[in-house]
Parts: structure tokens; sequence; C-alpha cells
């Protein structure tokens, strides 16, 4: 099976590549999932502190959607295509968008359709000078499906996306960076570094200022100021009591670099970078996870929200209840096989962490004895066939470890397992 995503880890930068060449990286959907399932593992992992996303081959960054597939899925009716197709990549855009640490798309090629969303979608991205942007969606007879009906009306304009959109010209990286699309356009040649120097400019400074810089842009920019400013104000209350605070103050005191804007600090050193593959739960174990991870006891946040219909590559009739209870049963006894127990079972009160808690169909929280238990799990080929299952009944998902949740999360302590 192709490795859809390369992932290329160099200290706490990590490069993940868009890896379907021969298809211009079109974002069919097992690479959609990759991708969202690796995003999830980024941001767990506190030594990975900023993400480069790019796309592999010398052609494309993205042509967008696989139009084979959406075919299939149109052919089956618009609840289909709305729930494989649409539903799918507007997720990978909310989350880019909402993503808790630096993203910054290094746009090697085309740009059309999804992959233009994507670009609109992350905070930062960098264009070679080879790059061709363009929203043919309307070629298609269709509008754009993963947010660019929305967001790049917000970054251009309404008159200058609207001609964009119904026109489907395509564009220059000259005219994405007029039209706030991109924040360099450089030759093609120094395009990675481009990217690598600005994430390693993030990377001076506090990882959780920019964690909370980018919540506060991502939460408050479609709010009113007076919103704004109260959600611009609440993130600054959670940093005050942080050590990050502290040292900056006293580093600015004393006219000396702050030890929390080394990026060694915030990683291990490896002796050579670390080069891996992922598909859908392909590899021995979610790597980037685990890699840095202390011994002892974890906690896994689980929030599920099921699709009313599974969706089976066989085309098999079930529910996604039916479907997600198979993959609950089938995978039992590897997880207490591992020493895994829920210890939590629940309503949900979210204030930071995605949709509020009627989004989701369930949600728990697994115990694991340690981070290596977590990683045999994911390894065993039990539990790796019964993830045919859970994939075809879950539409959306968080995988969140407990200690790293965001201040402001609360359990309702009422509801235990």
């Amino acid at each position: 099976m192709t490795d859809l995503v390369l992932i290329e880890r160099s200290d706490a930068i990590v490069t993940l590549t868009l890896n379907r060449p021969e298809k211009l990286n079109a974002l069919n959907y097992a690479l959609i999932d990759s991708l969202l399932e690796i995003l999830d593992v980024v941001e767990l992992d506190d030594a990975i502190r900023a993400v480069i996303l790019t796309g592999s081959g010398d052609r494309a960054f993205s042509a967008g959607g696989d139009i084979h597939e959406f075919s299939q899925s149109v052919a089956r009716g618009p609840d289909a295509a709305l729930q494989d197709f649409v539903a799918r990549g507007q997720r990978l855009t909310a989350r880019l968008e909402a993503f808790r640490k630096p993203v910054i798309a290094a746009v090697n090629g085309l740009a059309y359709g999804g992959g233009c969303e994507i670009t609109e979608a992350v905070p930062l991205a960098i264009a070679s000078d080879r790059a061709i942007f363009g929203k043919p969606e309307i070629n298609l007879g269709m509008p754009p499906t993963f947010g660019g009906t929305q967001r790049l009306p917000r970054l251009a304009g309404r008159k200058r996306a609207l001609e964009l959109l119904l026109t489907g010209d395509a564009f220059s990286p000259e005219r994405a960076l007029e039209l706030g699309l991109v924040n360099q356009v450089v030759a093609h040649a120094d395009l990675l570094p481009a990217a690598h120097d600005l994430a390693r400019r993030i990377l001076r400074h506090s990882p959780l200022a920019a964690a909370s810089i980018l919540t506060a842009v991502t939460r408050g920019i479609n709010q009113s100021i007076a919103e704004g400013l109260l959600i611009e104000g609440e993130q600054f209350s959670r940093m005050v009591p942080t050590a990050d605070l502290r040292e900056g103050l006293d580093a600015w005191i004393a006219r000396r670099t702050p030890a929390t804007r080394d990026p060694g600090q915030h990683t291990q050193q490896r002796d050579e970078p670390m080069t891996d593959t992922y598909t859908t739960f392909s590899k021995e174990t979610f790597a980037a996870f685990r890699a840095n991870d202390r011994p002892g006891p974890i906690h896994m946040l689980n929030l599920i929200r099921l699709r009313g219909e599974a969706v089976y590559a066989d085309g098999r009739p079930a529910t996604g209840a039916e479907a997600y209870a198979t993959y609950s049963r089938e995978s039992e006894t590897v997880f207490q096989r591992v020493g895994g127990r829920i210890v939590w079972r629940g309503r949900l009160e979210l204030t930071m962490i995605g949709p509020q808690a009627e989004h989701w169909d369930t949600s728990f929280i697994a115990e694991y004895p340690s981070p290596a238990a977590f990683a045999e799990m994911l390894r065993d080929p039990v539990y790796r066939a019964a993830m045919e299952h859970r994939q075809a009944a879950v539409a959306d998902s968080r995988l969140i470890r407990y200690s790293v949740l965001p201040g402001g999360t609360s359990f309702n302590p009422a509801a235990q397992a």
C-alpha cells in the first residue's frame, strides 16, 4: 500500500508530505483520514512545536479532492456525497485552522480546489514561484466544499473572492500573496528552507504563548471586537501562572534570552532526524506520540461522533452504531490484555475543544498502564482488523491526552464508568 503521508522529523519541526504524486497529491478519503490521525498525534507530542505541510513531487501541492472517489459518492446520492466528501474535507480544513501549533503550508506546485482550501485554512503559507492556485469547482458544476466559499471571502474580500469562485480562473502565487492566501513567494529551490526558517523564528519563543495566540486569533477572528477581546483576555489569564511567562519577564528585566525560547529544551535530541510514514494505523505505533513520553499510566480521552449509516469499502449495510459496536466487541480482548480499562464515561462539558458536547455521541477516558501498552494495542493485528469497523462507523473523533487538556475543560463526575 502506498504511504499516503510522509513524515520527516527534524528536532522540533515535523514536515508532512502529501504523497500521491502520480495523482497530483489529490485528496482521496484515505489520505485525508491518515492526515487527520497524524495531526492528532502531532498535537499531543510536546516535542513537536511546528508543522510544515507540503506536496510530493515537483508538480503539485495538491490538485484538490479525488474526483474519481467523489463521483462514486455522488452516484450513491447527496447524503453519501455530503458525508463522505464534504464533511471529511471540511473536518480537515477546520482541524488545520484550529491547530494549536503553527502549521506552515509550503505550496510547491498546483494548489487547486481542496489544495487551495488547505492554504486558506492554515495559519501560515509560503508559495513557490512555480505554484499555481485555482478554484475550479464551478467547472464541475458545483461550489467549493472544503470551506472555500467561507474562508476565501474573509481573506480576500467578497468581490475579489467571488471573481475567482465564479470564473474558476487560475491565479499566480503573486496574486495569492496580494489576496492574503500566502505570506511569502520564494524561488522554488528556496521553498522548504524558507518554511524551516519561518518555523525556527517561531520556535525561538514560548510554545504556550504561540498556542494562546493561535487560539485567540482563530476563535476571535469571526467575533465582534468586544467578544474577541474577551477571548484575548482569557488566553492571557491562562498564561499568567505559567513558567513561560515568569521566565519571559525575568529574562526581559535581566536582558537575556528566555530559556523557554530554546527549542532544544522542548525536544529530545536525536542522532539523526526521525523519518517515518503512516497510513491508517499501518505502522507499529504512533511513534511521534510515544517517542518522548514518560513511563507510567496514561489517560486518553476519546470523543466519538457516529455516522447514521456506516461506510464500508465493500458497501455492506449497517448503521454507524452497529459498526462501532462490532469494533468495540472485536477490540475488547486486546484492550483488556494490554491492561486497558475505562475509568470514566459520560457527558463532557467542553469550553475549548472543538464543538460542544452535543456534537459527540459518546465520550470516555481509557487508562493504559504505560505508553508501551497503548502502542502494543495499536500494533496488534486483531485490533488493526477491528479498525475497519471503527473507520466505517465514525464521522468525527478526537483522541486527546487527558493530562494535556487545555484549562477550562471539565468533566461531569456524576457519570462514572
